[in-house]
């Protein structure tokens, strides 16, 4: 579980992370990550202890890992509509008249970085964090692009993805369902942002036709509305994040991508400054476990080729998919 809305500028990330800054803290992105801290912590408790199985995981006859249990689904509740194409719908709505038109860009913008809520009437594309106009650019993609992208990938990332057996443990590994309040789903927005957009130019793209394993979208009536979009600039978001896994009872609180307490006017970033959910900490979790040939962490990316190929063709597909921060640190 996580909770989160916030987003690091990619000068910051670029300047002085390292590896040790988290740039998206948005609260979906976040539960994806502290997912593959789990992961990668059960890999490592099994491997310590010499054991085949995990509290989630189980080794393979290839010393490889699948979910223990073959029935296990995956499923993602957020407590609004993603950020990004999904919900600017309900943006454009909520929004007073006089305040659109700060929003208004010219057509040029929208071929290359749209960011936030900008330009109501392009719908159906690729969009940048954070919403607000006045806020540093950022080049993390939205929420909504980057759930559309885990119908392509799953949601493993690069210090998981080659744990896991390939084949149906690895598509296991799928976000099958996305729970949503009933109250503010937009129906035309939900089945543009992770259908339509593309499947008229899916058929240019066999190469990841049989990657595909689309969202089940499902509602829910949960008594939790009170967490929802606000676009009054009397009020400020909370800086803070929580990262929370029920199973390891471990809890972390973020503020500025680092953990909250800690300063992040340093240059570098400090080690003990870092996240437990950063890629550093990420990538000696997995060092731990096995061996790794990569002096840096963007040839370790690299050298994933099949998962880099599924996200260079989705990318494509979806199009206006810019450029993202650096981030490379040696390993």
């Amino acid at each position: 579980m996580a909770t989160g809305v916030k987003a690091i500028s990619s000068r910051k990330i670029e300047q002085t992370s390292h590896g040790r800054i988290v740039h998206d803290m948005h609260a979906e992105v976040l539960s994806l990550r502290i997912f593959n801290f789990f992961l990668l912590k059960d890999v490592e408790e099994m491997t310590r202890m010499n054991e085949r199985q995990g509290r989630l995981l189980e080794m393979t006859d290839n010393d490889r890992y699948k979910l223990k249990d073959k029935t296990m689904e995956l499923a993602m509740y957020v407590t609004d509509i993603p950020c990004g194409d999904a919900s600017i719908d309900n943006v454009r709505e909520e929004m007073d008249d006089d305040k659109k038109e700060n929003w208004k860009e010219s057509s040029s913008e929208i071929e290359d970085n749209l960011r936030g809520r900008a330009f109501f009437g392009a719908v159906g594309k690729v969009r940048t964090k954070p919403g607000r106009i006045d806020s540093p650019i950022s080049y993390s993609k939205s929420c909504s692009d980057k759930l559309c992208m885990k119908q392509f990938t799953g949601i493993l990332n690069s210090t998981t993805y080659d744990l896991i057996e390939e084949g149906e443990a690895r598509r296991q590994m799928y976000l099958k369902y996305l729970v949503l309040p009933e109250k503010r789903i937009r129906v035309k927005g939900i089945e543009r942002c992770f259908y339509n957009r593309f499947q008229r130019k899916l058929g240019e793209f066999q190469e990841i036709r049989d990657c595909l394993q689309p969202l089940k979208v499902i509602t829910t009536n949960l008594s939790s509305q009170k967490f929802h979009l606000c676009l009054d600039k009397e009020k400020k978001s909370c800086d803070q994040s929580i990262l929370y896994c029920p199973p390891l009872k471990y809890v972390q609180v973020l503020n500025k991508g680092i953990r909250n307490g800690c300063s992040a006017k340093k240059k570098p970033i400090d080690k003990q400054s870092r996240t437990d959910v950063s890629r550093e900490a990420l990538m000696d979790r997995l060092k731990s476990t096995k061996e790794v040939n990569s002096s840096t962490y963007l040839q370790f990316k690299m050298n994933i080729r099949n998962l880099r190929a599924i996200r260079i063709k989705v990318k494509q597909l979806l199009g206006n998919w810019t450029k993202s921060s650096t981030d490379n640190f040696p390993i």
